[in-house]
């Protein structure tokens, strides 16, 4: 089974926020899931990068946390499959 997940899903796994705790379970049990691959899309990368950017700014996060869930996330960005995006894809 293939399934999709975006950014605005994806950051609830490394920022506590609401909805956190169901994303993070989602997340951890799809990855234990051999039948289940789960996806995102190249822009994410980005879209993540730019939304952890944005957090120390609206909230409080020192900018040694930041810098923490920046690292994990790079560390964890393989465990999805990121298709090429191709004119067949689109």
């Amino acid at each position: 089974m293939i399934v999709f997940i975006d950014s605005s899903a994806l950051v609830k796994v490394f920022v506590i926020e609401p909805g956190t705790p169901a994303i993070q379970l989602f997340v951890t049990e799809a990855l234990a899931n051999l039948e289940v691959n789960l996806m995102t899309s190249a822009v994410t990368k980005a879209e993540m990068m730019a939304a952890f950017s944005a957090i120390p700014r609206g909230r409080q996060l020192s900018q040694r946390r930041f810098e923490e869930i920046v690292v994990e996330f790079r560390d964890r960005w393989q465990e999805f499959s990121v298709p090429e995006v191709t004119t067949d894809l689109i």
